[in-house]
């Protein structure tokens, strides 16, 4: 039955489903060497956010943003890998789950604070899997030629942004009342 459940998942329903934007829960690994204690003081934290905005095309963006976060707040080291892709056919199935095809297209790193140096990250490869076409939850693999900052992510569908209110509707906007 699985062999013939894949016949009968298009690509366009794939991205139908997927489109849109994709995030992880933060990670939050404590820094608590004696050396992370002597740079970012103590109770500091490296906080990796990720992000993937598929798009109906099927061209889609990843976003791994990295960081110290000290106690007081204090941001140290902060940078973005941002992967391009394009998603699309074949789609295999795979222990139960749908995995399209994923082309890189580019990565880089850049780190975003002193000489805001960047690095391309060339040959790095993304995969995607999904259990099936009512799926809350997206995984994710991103895997780097030279295996720093590979990992792997379960992604749940962002909320939407709540409405912006117009010009009449905020309360902001009313003057006082002379």
């Amino acid at each position: 039955m699985h062999a013939a459940a894949i016949l009968l998942v298009s690509i366009i329903q794939l991205l139908s489903h997927l489109s849109g934007t994709w995030k992880a829960p933060d990670e939050r690994i404590p820094k608590n060497t004696p050396l992370d204690i002597q740079v970012f003081g103590a109770d500091a934290v490296d906080v990796r956010t990720i992000t993937l905005v598929i798009a109906p095309s099927g061209d889609a963006t990843l976003q791994v943003r990295r960081s110290v976060v000290g106690k007081t707040g204090k941001v140290f080291a902060p940078s973005l890998m941002e992967v391009k892709m394009h998603i699309g056919e074949p789609i295999t199935l795979e222990l139960g789950h749908l995995k399209p095809k994923v082309d890189v297209t580019s990565a880089e790193e850049r780190f975003l604070d002193g000489a805001k140096e960047r690095f391309p990250r060339d040959g790095s490869t993304v995969a995607l899997d999904i259990v099936d076409l009512t799926s809350k939850d997206l995984n994710i693999q991103l895997d780097t030629p030279d295996g720093r900052e590979a990992f792997g992510a379960t992604l749940t569908r962002a909320a939407a942004a709540p409405a912006r209110p117009t010009g009449g509707t905020n309360p902001r906007s009313r003057r006082p009342p002379s």
